[in-house]
């Protein structure tokens, strides 16, 4: 208090250094109410259930000073802020985060003085997921300001108990300052003493529950008068953790400060790389004024103005006795230091309001591109191309690399080759090749991190790709078939191609592979090379099963292709079934049977093994001797599924020697007719008689006619055994067989094979048409065996007329003798 003196030195290399000014002032008493607790709000969840972000409502008056002690559980490292429905971000006293040991709970305190009216006020969470049993309690009071504040913490450190704590010291310069003491701790506290002797045995707030580890309380007092190294001490009813932050406000609302400020008026930014942008730095504005502050820019200038940028929550205006803040980023274009000046201008007497902001541009080691270009969709399990990531060293010291390999959340999608080794040197660069190759669908992303002695270590560049299904057949295995009669051809069974890949498919064939390919078929509407498929398209196989053989049958549907998992494969199943059948088959051999002579009859079985009703419409024989064969049968019109009926064939022959026919089934299966081959031998003599008739030459009445001869022919197995050859018909008598014969007229044999002939003449006995037969009776099938003989009788006689001729023409007395001559001939 009272008056102050001092001198401003100014040393530089003028000839009349050091140049220097005389200053002089008076301090008086700060002036100004003292501040009195308007209300306190709080929010507390003592259950694990995460949490983002946690507020608490409460409604304010505009211009008072509003404090926020906070807390979570869960993550010492959680930098959490607050900010209002107003959008005023909030200042953290400089004591900074507590926390137990390196873990949570952790705590912090939070201002915001001269604020703008508001209704909630909430606490906002950087862990991932949130973190749990959050809490927040919030001060309003009035007749407070924040400038000057002074502030110290105790942090126990440890997870160890404890029943007593002190806070770190802090002093004030100004009466009528509220002390407050904030406590994170599970227990209830006892008791509390403050500044300069100061026991304050009531005025707390408490929140939370005793004993869950989740417990909060603000102490306050306002003191008379300053406190120099003042401190706060902390009684607790047993052992507990706690995490104190003891501060100061100052009471009343200043009086000296600038219309508007802005705070701090230097910004200093730690060595950052070119082209790359800092965490941002917060600059207050405040408005001192008792009037709207009316903005018209918040910008930069100076030397390297491009290189810096802010964010604000000022807006065009800022009410009476408020504040907002501007986040200012810094992002370097050179190496070297860079420096501009925050500038706002507005309304205020005291516009524009300044603050340095400065920084260095450093060449350090950084990846190329980062992020990589997206890999874009690649099947899964296949490589894509290689992309190419410059590792950089632009420092003027060699980059010893300990690692570069992925982190994040799909490591082990992506691969790298490098020709880095382990170190580049000083200026230089090297280059790491990224594939990736996917290990599921959808979206798959990870971090490229080199590891090394740069202080930027670890340098890293996203990467990201999607994976995509290659192309498959759906459904794998086909459905089997079932039971199949064999030589049938099924249903179809549909089979899609899916092509779920970003680019075409090009198929070279679709065919079957493995133990039947035979006994499947197929017709799709896939296209083949040249023509594709498209990506995201499918198209449709029609699979058929027509087995060749009985029993289980299996394939291999195989599509061949330019995907990395060709060929695509889907087993194909089925079994073959008997169909409609003649057992045996072929019939076993009658053997030699007499010619004419039935055989005993074999049975042959029908039998139908499909699942319907085998419909007949006919039983019979085909071939070369169908009529040597009969058969009798109960098979009616149709056979049961499963079923069965005989067939009882026999054999007689016609002819000697071998004869054979087959047995034929026409009915309404696939495999019709069924057949089954039927034989044997006719045994005995076989007669046949060359030619069938004689016609014999008109010839008179009782006379004989020249012979004709006829064959008897022996084409048998056996000798013809010849009982008579005779003469047989109506005028059997005008016939007659002669001695000339060399059958055996009277009986005997014609050896097999072998022949004889039979002589025969015709002597009608009157006149007209005479008809009669041979007859030869013998052993052969057909006997007997006959010639029909036929001739005409006719009487053909001479006519004579009687004529005198002279035996002596000389004179009248001559003589005559009588004479005939033929007039003609003719049948009388």
């Amino acid at each position: 208090m009272g008056a102050r003196s001092a001198s401003l030195t100014v040393t530089d290399d003028d000839s009349g250094s050091p140049q220097t000014a005389t200053l002089t002032g008076s301090g008086a008493t700060p002036s100004g109410s003292a501040p009195t607790l308007v209300q306190v709000q709080n929010n507390i969840i003592t259950t694990t259930t995460a949490q983002a972000s946690w507020s608490v409502n409460i409604t304010t008056t505009a211009g008072d000073l509003l404090v926020a002690f906070c807390r979570e559980s869960s993550s010492g490292t959680d930098n959490f802020s607050v900010t209002d429905s107003a959008g005023q971000t909030w200042t953290q006293t400089t004591s900074g985060y507590k926390n137990e040991g390196t873990s949570g709970p952790r705590s912090g305190m939070f201002y915001v003085a001269n604020s703008a009216a508001v209704t909630s006020v909430t606490v906002n969470y950087t862990t991932p997921g949130g973190v749990t049993k959050p809490g927040i309690m919030v001060f309003e009071i009035s007749g407070a300001a924040s400038s000057g504040v002074a502030d110290g913490s105790v942090n126990n450190g440890t997870a160890a108990s404890t029943t007593t704590s002190t806070s770190g010291s802090l002093t004030t310069s100004n009466a009528n300052d509220m002390l407050i003491l904030a406590t994170d701790t599970s227990g209830d506290e006892t008791g509390w003493t403050a500044g300069a002797g100061y026991t304050i045995p009531n005025n707390s707030v408490r929140t939370g529950s005793s004993g869950s580890n989740v417990r909060m309380a603000m102490q306050y007092q306002v003191v008379a008068s300053p406190q120099t190294n003042a401190s706060a001490a902390m009684t607790y009813a047993n052992s507990n953790w706690n995490g104190n932050i003891f501060a100061a406000f100052k009471g009343g609302t200043s009086t000296s400060g600038p219309p508007a400020s802005l705070t701090p008026t230097s910004l200093t930014f730690a060595s950052q790389t070119v082209s790359s942008t800092s965490a941002a730095q917060a600059v207050a504005l405040q408005n001192g004024t008792s009037s709207p502050l009316s903005i018209s820019s918040i910008g930069f200038t100076g030397t390297n103005s491009g290189d810096f940028a802010q964010t604000n929550n000022c807006g065009t205006s800022l009410a009476a006795g408020a504040s907002c803040s501007i986040d200012v980023t810094f992002t370097p274009t050179a190496i070297g230091t860079r420096s501009a000046t925050l500038t706002v201008t507005d309304n205020a007497s005291n516009s524009p309001q300044t603050a340095s902001v400065t920084g260095t541009g450093a060449g350090l080691p950084g990846l190329s591109p980062s992020p990589v270009p997206s890999f874009g969709n690649q099947n899964v399990g296949v490589t894509s191309a290689a992309q190419a990531v410059t590792l950089s060293n632009p420092t003027s010291t060699a980059l010893s690399i300990t690692s570069i390999a992925f982190t994040g959340t799909n490591p082990g999608d992506f691969g790298q080759t490098n020709n880095c080794g382990s170190s580049v040197a000083a200026g230089g660069n090297c280059t790491i090749n990224v594939t990736f190759t996917p290990t599921a669908t959808g979206s798959r992303s990870a971090t490229l991190t080199v590891t090394d002695n740069a202080s930027n270590s670890p340098q890293t560049s996203g990467v990201s790709g999607t994976g995509t299904a290659p192309p498959s057949l759906s459904p794998s295995p086909v459905p089997d078939f079932g039971s199949q009669s064999v030589g049938t051809t099924s249903a179809a069974k549909v089979v899609t191609l899916s092509n779920p890949s970003g680019v075409a498919l090009t198929i070279t064939s679709i065919g079957f592979t493995g133990t039947n390919p035979g006994d499947f078929g197929q017709t799709n509407n896939c296209p083949i090379s040249p023509s594709t498929l498209a990506a995201s398209a499918t198209c449709t196989i029609n699979v058929t099963f027509s087995p060749t053989a009985t029993g289980t049958r299996s394939a291999t549907l195989t599509v061949t292709d330019n995907a990395s998992n060709s060929p695509q494969t889907a087993g194909v199943s089925g079994a073959g079934t008997m169909l409609p059948s003649l057992s045996p088959s072929p019939v076993p051999d009658f053997g030699s049977q007499n010619l004419g002579a039935i055989s005993a009859a074999q049975a042959v079985t029908l039998s139908n093994p499909t699942s319907t009703a085998l419909s007949i419409t006919s039983i019979a024989f085909t071939g070369a001797n169908p009529g040597d064969f009969g058969q009798t049968n109960n098979c009616g019109s149709s056979v049961a599924a499963g079923g069965n009926c005989t067939i009882n064939v026999t054999f007689t022959p016609t002819a000697a020697g071998s004869r054979s026919a087959t047995l034929t089934v026409t009915d309404s299966a696939s495999n019709s007719p069924q057949t089954a081959g039927v034989s044997g031998t006719g045994v005995g003599s076989t007669a046949s008689l060359s030619p069938t008739s004689l016609t014999f030459s008109k010839q008179n009445v009782n006379t004989t006619s020249a012979p004709k001869t006829v064959t008897l022919s022996n084409t048998g197995n056996a000798p013809l055994t010849i009982n008579s050859i005779t003469l047989t018909g109506a005028n059997a008598n005008s016939f007659a067989l002669t001695g000339a014969s060399t059958c055996p007229l009277s009986g005997g044999t014609v050896s097999a094979p072998g022949s004889c002939t039979i002589v025969a003449t015709f002597t009608p006995t009157s006149k007209g048409g005479k008809t009669a037969a041979i007859s030869v009776a013998d052993n052969a099938l057909g006997s007997p065996q006959q010639v029909s003989l036929s001739g005409t009788g006719q009487d053909l006689r001479v006519n004579y007329e009687k004529v005198a001729t002279a035996r002596n023409a000389r004179g009248p007395g001559r003589s005559y003798l009588l004479a005939r001559r033929q007039v003609d001939v003719a049948d009388q």
